[in-house]
């Protein structure tokens, strides 16, 4: 082969490989390494070994050796890629609709983190034909039916939430996600998708989680805050066992739990979406306790709580809970312990009275940017509350050798996304 043949294979194969990939030496045929080498000078390709990334066969990262590196790998390694070069792309008739596809028919890198306004997420989430899992620093995309029809069959491996570069964590919001997995959509979602790119790339960041688990293959040590408050009515029911009494709550969650709606972070600052969030904290920590704890009188030193009042009428489950707290939790600092009550039920009642507004009375669906900070506090509060309720639970002597599970260990671990 001449150069320019050498060219046009390297060239094609790169376009109709399907993912993309390089061609490797092996599969490229006979060839001088000195027409290579003028190809590499020239700007028309460059060549990956395994010294400059594990997976040579996509160009997952804008990591382009220098040239020298490329000429040295061309003539020591047993093995390596050949790519042709943005700039030779740049001259080529590249027939092609979607415009992800696109981006990486022209050279991108695959592994390029494109930045969307949050509204597109929002999209999904309104949408029942889609499952959305989110674990705090990263999420997918997924549909309900396998069998969809193929408008609908949408699928986003991985997308984090982003932040802007130079303002404060409670401003707004972005969505990340790869350019790998963008360029997977059908042509109608690409579009849609296009249509909530950000025109500054550069004014979003992704997460340091998303970075981590994703691009550097570190494990996540941090705990997110919507997870840990789950796993806390877990091992609160846990040490109620061990006490002997039934759960305080009536039903355990799961971070991916599909009837969890609303309860993630704020995308769009709307009051709309921060009572659906707030709804759902209700249900989770509030509705969820269970009548029958406080009925239960089979055991010594443990009193119950009456489920009625004296005209009859029943008792909410919060003050249920702070009778129950004022019977059954005593402590050596009686100022210490009122203040540890009165935070628990204060936290708790104030879910309750948020979540009132939209039951009771209407409301204008404002945007309103305060609303990240606001439930950065609530969630936050919450979880300090729960927290310290099963340091109630934990005083006594049938829990003196319970075990706490890793993930709720370090309190400083625990994070807001």
């Amino acid at each position: 082969m001449n150069k320019q043949e050498i060219l046009d294979k390297i060239t094609n194969h790169y376009l109709t490989s399907g993912d993309f990939n390089g061609i490797s030496n092996k599969s490229l045929g006979y060839f001088l390494p000195e027409d290579v080498e003028e190809l590499i000078l020239e700007d028309k390709i460059f060549v990956l070994s395994q010294r400059d990334d594990i997976n040579i066969f996509i160009h997952r990262f804008h990591k382009i050796p220098e040239k020298e590196k490329q000429i040295d790998a061309l003539h020591k390694e047993s093995l390596f890629t050949i790519y042709p070069t943005k700039e030779h792309l740049a001259t080529v008739n590249i027939e092609e609709e979607k415009p992800f596809t696109k981006m990486l028919a022209k050279g991108e890198e695959q592994l390029k983190i494109l930045y969307f306004n949050v509204d597109i997420l929002q999209m999904y989430y309104d949408n029942p034909l889609y499952r959305i899992s989110d674990y705090g620093y990263r999420g997918y995309i997924d549909v309900v039916d396998p069998d969809v029809d193929e408008l609908h069959s949408e699928y986003i491996q991985d997308f984090g939430i982003a932040y802007p570069t130079e303002n404060p964590i409670d401003s707004d919001r972005a969505i990340g996600v790869f350019l790998r997995d963008l360029s997977k959509l059908n042509y109608e979602a690409q579009c849609k998708w296009r249509g909530c790119l950000l025109r500054d790339q550069s004014a979003f960041k992704i997460n340091k989680g998303f970075l981590d688990n994703l691009i550097y293959c570190d494990w996540v040590t941090e705990v997110w805050v919507f997870e840990a408050l789950l796993e806390e009515l877990k091992l609160i029911n846990l040490l109620c066992k061990n006490i002997g009494l039934p759960p305080l709550f009536s039903k355990e969650y799961n971070i991916t739990d599909d009837e969890l709606i609303g309860y993630r972070i704020l995308l769009i600052p709307s009051k709309k979406n921060y009572y659906e969030f707030v709804t759902a904290l209700e249900k989770i920590v509030v509705n969820n306790i269970n009548y029958k704890f406080f009925e239960f009188d089979k055991l010594n030193r443990i009193l119950p709580v009456e489920r009625k009042n004296d005209d009859g009428t029943l008792k909410g489950s919060l003050v249920l809970l702070e009778e129950w707290l004022n019977k059954n939790y005593f402590s050596s600092n009686p100022k210490g312990q009122q203040a540890l009550k009165d935070y628990i039920m204060s936290t708790l009642r104030k879910i309750r009275k948020i979540r009132q507004i939209p039951a009771h009375d209407l409301y204008s669906n404002q945007h309103d940017k305060a609303l990240y900070r606001e439930q950065n506090d609530l969630i936050s509060a919450t979880y300090d509350s729960i927290n310290q309720l099963r340091f109630i639970f934990l005083q006594h002597p049938s829990n003196k050798s319970a075990v706490i599970p890793d993930i709720l260990k370090d309190e400083d671990n625990i994070v807001l996304y």
